[in-house]
This record gives structure tokens, sequence and C-alpha cells, in this order.
């Protein structure tokens, strides 16, 4: 589903992000990455679809190889995953069924195939009674299911979450991860980066430990310790 091979990756500053990761995401599961700061996490997150280009090494997702992919395939390429950012990035002056319907616009489907992919992505966050509703009238919590609606709502096969509970409280949080557990448990591959301990430790997932660049730790139903040191 998702392979990593010998990647590294330098930013234009020179700073070395990534060094020699190897990573393999087999479908349908759910990843957590760890790690502090700076270690390589959204690096990571950022060449599965494909932001950024490795320095060297090859990346597969879904057995293509994105590595020397065409800027023109790109596109096409990012209607088979979802995207989830710990700032939601909902467009303010639409409202909650415009911003997941837009993922699809954007995407050329059908205007009478639009209204029913989203009504589904509504029910499935339960938001269905927000719909009307613009980004500033709903809750944190509410933002944030809103941008899982739109990441999902073209049934990828892999949702990429960048610390999707970092702005929220504990109780929003928990909300957020029951939602990304049934939507791991529909089918949908999940690799999410994350600082939040509790949710780690008692989620029980595979949890990957990046640090300095390098995957250190890879542990079925693992458990949170980003101070590991070496």
């Amino acid at each position: 589903m998702i392979e990593f091979h010998s990647i590294c990756f330098t930013y234009p500053n020179g700073v070395q992000a990534l060094k020699d990761v190897d990573l393999y995401v087999e479908k349908g599961e759910f990843v957590f990455l760890v790690g502090s700061t700076g270690s390589g996490k959204s690096s990571i997150l950022k060449m599965i679809y494909r932001e950024i280009i490795p320095t060297s090494g090859d990346i597969y997702v879904n057995d293509r190889d994105i590595t020397d992919m065409k800027r023109s395939q790109v596109p096409e390429f990012r209607r088979t995953l979802g995207v989830v950012f710990q700032d939601f990035k909902l467009i303010p002056y639409k409202t909650v069924y415009e911003n997941i319907a837009y993922a699809l616009e954007v995407t050329g489907v059908k205007s009478k195939d639009i209204k029913p992919k989203v009504e589904k992505a509504l029910g499935l966050v339960n938001l269905a009674d927000k719909a009307k509703r613009f980004p500033h009238e709903i809750s944190g919590g509410e933002q944030q299911r809103t941008s899982i609606a739109r990441a999902i709502v073209g049934d990828p096969i892999i949702l990429v979450a960048d610390e999707p509970t970092g702005n929220l409280d504990p109780e929003s949080s928990w909300d957020i991860m029951e939602l990304l557990d049934k939507i791991n448990k529909n089918g949908t591959t999940i690799i999410m980066a994350t600082h939040n301990r509790d949710i780690v430790d008692v989620m029980k997932k595979r949890v990957i430990l990046v640090d300095n660049g390098q995957i250190v730790s890879d542990k079925e139903k693992g458990e949170y310790f980003p101070n590991l040191k070496k």
C-alpha cells in the first residue's frame, strides 16, 4: 500500500529531514507516527501525498511509483488520498456542505453525483444538521469533522492525518479518534502524525517512532515514547 525504500530528503537550506527511511504500511492498517517536533514526521506525510519529493530513494503508493511521477499526473493521484490537517483549512465563506462538495467539484465530479456523496459524508461525521452553517458558526471539533468529511467524500484508499487533534480539547479529540477508527474499520488505510500520548497509548495501534530523520522504533499495538534515547 505504502512503501518507502531508502528515502533521504534534504531541504534547500541544507537541513536533512530524512535519512535512509524504509517504511511499509499494509492496506487497512492504522499507523501512528510519533516523535518530537522536527523529527521528520510531517516530511514523511508530505511525501505520501507528494507535496515534497525525496532527494534519493523510491516511494510506492498503492503499487504506483510516485517518485518520478510527472507533475501532470499528481492531481489524479491525489484523488486516491484524503488529507486532514491540524488547522482544518476550511474555506471561511463556504458552508459545511459547500466545503465538502468543493473537494468533488475541483476533481470534476458530475453535479448530480455530488449531493449523495456529500450527504453520505455528512452522515458519517454526524454533521447533517450543521450542513448550512459556516466554519465560524461551529466548534473546533465540528470544523475538524468537516475537514474529515471533505477528505473522505471521494472515497480515498488512504487517509493522511497531520496532527488532526492538535487544536482540540480532550473531549473533541476523542470524538475525532473514534471517527477515524470507524473510517479505518470501513477499510481506509490511515497514517497519522500526533503528539497526543494518551490517544496513542489507549488505542493500541501500530506506532512508528521517528527521531532525527530516522525510524528508530516500529511496534504493533505500541505506545507513545518520544523521549527514547539512542
